[in-house]
């Protein structure tokens, strides 16, 4: 079941991926970072200030939609004025690993790359023959 899960996670991400290079031709391979970035930030408010991880997503994902928003008018709407669709990707690709880079080095500077987990949910729940863990 935790496969499943984890297969539905990928979708969506990558669901995500083709909706942005289909609708604006923006090759971002720094996605996966920003999701990485929310998921530490998900665990700084629950270490620091007990708020529930799920919870924490009506504070997160407001954000990183800020941010993602101000990235895209700082960085991508010159880009998307070029003229040649073959410089759009080429250039987002250039764009968007310097931003990746970028990511890993700030959330590397600000929480250490020391591996961190939550206990959060661990109980799990038996539905028909199958124990799914919450």
């Amino acid at each position: 079941m935790t496969s499943l899960i984890m297969g539905g996670i990928y979708a969506l991400v990558g669901l995500a991926l083709n909706f942005q290079y289909a609708l604006m031709r923006i090759i971002n391979v720094s996605h996966g970072e920003f999701i990485m970035f929310s998921t530490y930030l998900v665990y700084w408010l629950f270490t620091l200030f007990h708020l529930n991880p799920i919870l924490s997503m009506s504070v997160i994902v407001p954000l990183l939609f800020v941010i993602g928003l101000i990235l895209h008018k700082l960085l991508f709407e010159r880009l998307l004025h070029t003229a040649s669709t073959e410089v759009i990707e080429t250039n987002s690709l250039l764009m968007t690993f310097g931003l990746l880079i970028f990511i890993q080095n700030f959330v590397s500077f600000v929480w250490t790359p020391t591996p961190r987990s939550v206990t959060f949910l661990n109980t799990s729940v038996v539905f028909a023959c199958f124990r799914i863990s919450t």
